[in-house]
């Protein structure tokens, strides 16, 4: 794990000074070093750490780890700098290197879990942390990313972390790519009937094996919009379905699909249920890498709820937009324009939502990227 930690570091360490159009030789800046620093002569510095944590998930049944978590921690300190006579403002090297972070890390397979400013003591200093994590295989040091990570979510709405099996729908294009966030799978496969072959006489009951029925599976969910707008799409139709475990094999099978919110219960989460209803057998799939995709998710934080005035200052919320992959293209729109309105600027990763006259609105942002399936999230927008 170590060597793997030393091997990332001088890989990003070299990527920095070769793309990084604020690098100098002497002093050397951006200056990338291991472990963590509270001060530095010199500006923009980055300080990248590291830890590791055993999962029992990833082991075997004698206790031998096949993959260890590996956890980075990056911190970029800029501060404003004087470039052929002009001061460069700290936010704008900052984002640069931050850029260049997110470009190297993506490209060796860590999934990003938190990138945002950090505060810092020192009012003079822009500060962004940047954290990251993988699997890596105990066996040949090589990193695993594995994509049912997309949906461990930074911010307050009851997501599964997806650090096992995942359940995936099968779409147009032939891949199959998470259907939505649950809790559970479903089991696949069943106890066949037995069937009694006692005759008179027998002083001990004998029996055979009978059919294997083929139940409903029943998969937990917690209810929120985007959940629920997901699966009214598809009640009712039947469709191809993946349930994928963390080696990659899995079984497929096709259903038709229906689900129910839960009672409300005091202190718990609102949940409901998924209910696939088989129409074909379990199948077992013994490699299912080439079937699935990854799916492109958002890792900043978006409220359900934005309130906005119609009038002044207050008429305007503006929501700051990560995505994983970086390079996603994000659209938005609104359902009712004269109510409220969305717009994203790429440049910035702002996404804008003005209040236009009293009322709500529901707001669908949406991530794409070629190669992934698309991802949506909404917002009410109540317009006061």
């Amino acid at each position: 794990m170590i060597d793997k930690y030393n091997e990332i570091v001088s890989e990003y360490k070299k990527y920095v000074e070769k793309n990084s159009k604020y690098y100098t030789i002497n002093p050397k800046q951006p200056l990338v070093v291991k472990g963590y620093t509270s001060t530095s002569p010199y500006f923009p510095i980055i300080t990248i750490q590291a830890s590791n944590i055993i999962d029992t998930n990833y082991c075997t049944v004698d206790k031998i780890e096949n993959y260890k978590g590996l956890y980075i921690t990056i911190n970029i300190y800029t501060k404003n700098k004087t470039l052929n006579n002009q001061v460069v403002a700290s936010e704008l090297i900052n984002d640069e290197l931050t850029n260049l972070t997110l470009k190297f890390f993506e490209s060796i397979n860590l999934k990003m879990t938190l990138c945002r400013p950090t505060p810092d003591m020192d009012t003079s200093i822009f500060r962004r942390t940047i954290q990251y994590q993988c699997l890596v295989g105990t066996a040949r040091g090589n990193i695993i990313r594995r994509w049912f990570y997309m949906f461990n979510s930074i911010e307050d709405r009851a997501l599964s972390e997806h650090r096992g099996s995942a359940l995936l729908m099968k779409k147009a294009n032939g891949k199959y790519s998470i259907l939505l966030p649950v809790t559970g799978t479903g089991e696949n496969g069943a106890t066949p009937a037995q069937l009694d072959k006692t005759a008179i006489g027998n002083k001990q009951a004998t029996s055979v094996e009978g059919r294997q029925e083929n139940p409903q599976k029943t998969i937990p969910f917690f209810t929120h919009r985007d959940n629920i707008n997901v699966l009214e799409g598809i009640k009712g139709e039947t469709h191809d379905f993946l349930r994928l475990l963390p080696d990659f094999t899995g079984f497929k099978y096709s259903g038709q699909v229906s689900y129910m919110a839960n009672n409300t219960d005091v202190g718990s989460l609102e949940q409901g249920q998924i209910t696939i209803t088989p129409t074909t057998s379990d199948e077992y799939i013994e490699n299912c890498y080439d079937l699935v995709e990854d799916t492109v998710v958002f890792t900043s934080a978006i409220d359900e709820v934005v309130t906005v005035g119609h009038t002044g200052d207050g008429a305007n919320k503006v929501i700051t937009l990560s995505t994983n992959p970086s390079d996603a293209t994000i659209s938005a729109s609104s359902d009712a324009g004269t109510i409220a309105t969305a717009s994203y600027v790429a440049s910035t990763g702002a996404l804008t939502i003005t209040g236009v006259s009293a009322g709500s609105a529901i707001v669908t942002i949406t991530a794409s990227k070629s190669g992934y399936a698309s991802f949506k999230r909404t917002i009410l927008v109540v317009v006061g």
